[in-house]
C-alpha cells in the first residue's frame, strides 16, 4: 500500500521487525529502497470481507496492490475475457465482483509480487544505503543517463591516434567474445565504428577457473591524457555506470576480429 493511501484511510503504521529492501517489477530498486512499517486494514471486495496486512512503499500511480500472497490466500477464480474476480468458498453460492480491466491475469501476478532479498545493511555502510543500487546487478545492468558529469577523455594537443593489430584467440576465447558482442550490441553500451584510433581486446583469466575476463588495453590512450589518479572500487559493472562524453565515443574504440 502506497503511504499516501494508509494516510488516507487514516491506517496506524507500524514498524516491521526487519526491513525490507523492495524491487520494481523489473528487478529494479523501488525509489523506497527500503520497507520499514505496514498497515493492517479491513475491507470489502463485492461482498467478502477480508482483514490483511500491508507492507508500505511507493507505487507510483498505484495505491494497493493484492499480490501474489494475496493470491494463493484467497484463491479467485480470475477470467481474463470477463475481467472479474470469483470468490468461490466451499459450500456457498458464488459471487462475483467486477474489476478494472486494466491488466490481465498474468500482469496482474507479476505486478503483485514483490521481491525482497536479505538485508545487506551488514555489508554495505549505512552512509552508502542511499547508493545500494550501485552495489546489485539488475540496476548496474542498465544503460546510465547522460549527466554533467559525464567521462570527458581529454586528450594533449601532441598526441597521435594509432591502430592496433588483433589478438589472434583460442576457440573458447572466441566464443566469449561473440557472447561480449552480441550482448554489449543489445544493450548498447558498445556501438560499431570507425575511428582513427583502436585499442586491444584480449582475455585474460578469472580467479574462477575457466573464467575469462575481457579487457581492453587503453594505456596507449592514458598517455595520451594528463591523467594521473585512478581509482579502484567495486562496483557492478562499474564501467557501464556513467556515459563517455558525447563526442568523446571514437576515442575509447576497441578493435575485434
Amino acid at each position: 500500500m502506497s503511504p499516501e493511501k494508509a494516510v488516507k484511510l487514516e491506517l496506524k503504521m507500524e514498524q516491521i521487525p526487519h526491513k525490507i529492501k523492495v524491487f520494481n517489477v523489473d528487478g529494479t530498486p523501488n525509489k523506497t529502497a527500503w520497507i520499514t512499517q505496514s498497515v493492517t486494514a479491513k475491507y470489502v471486495i463485492g461482498t467478502k470481507k477480508m482483514t490483511n496486512t500491508f507492507l508500505i512503499s511507493g507505487l507510483g500511480k498505484e495505491e494497493i496492490i493484492l499480490g501474489l500472497p494475496w493470491l494463493r490466500k484467497y484463491n479467485p477464480d480470475i477470467p481474463q475475457v470477463r475481467g472479474v474476480l470469483d470468490f468461490i468458498p466451499p459450500m456457498e453460492s458464488l459471487r462475483r465482483v467486477d474489476i478494472r480491466a486494466k491488466l490481465s491475469a498474468s500482469q496482474r501476478l507479476e505486478h503483485g509480487i514483490t521481491r525482497s532479498v536479505k538485508d545487506t545493511s551488514a555489508t554495505i555502510p549505512t552512509y552508502l544505503e542511499e547508493y545500494q543500487e550501485q552495489f546489485e546487478d539488475k540496476a548496474a545492468e542498465r544503460f546510465p543517463v547522460s549527466r554533467s558529469y559525464d567521462h570527458a577523455i581529454e586528450l594533449k594537443p601532441e598526441f597521435t591516434p594509432r591502430d592496433c593489430k588483433i589478438y589472434s584467440l583460442t576457440a573458447l576465447e572466441q566464443t566469449e567474445l561473440d557472447d561480449f558482442l552480441h550482448e554489449n550490441l543489445w544493450k548498447g553500451y558498445i556501438q560499431k565504428l570507425k575511428s582513427p584510433i583502436a585499442s586491444l581486446f584480449f582475455f585474460v583469466g578469472k580467479k574462477e577457473k575457466g573464467k575469462l575476463r575481457p579487457t581492453q588495453d587503453y594505456r596507449w590512450l592514458n598517455h595520451g591524457t594528463d591523467t594521473t589518479i585512478f581509482l579502484k572500487l567495486d562496483l557492478r559493472n562499474g564501467y557501464n555506470n556513467i556515459q563517455i562524453k558525447d563526442g568523446d565515443q571514437w576515442k575509447a574504440t576497441f578493435k575485434t576480429n
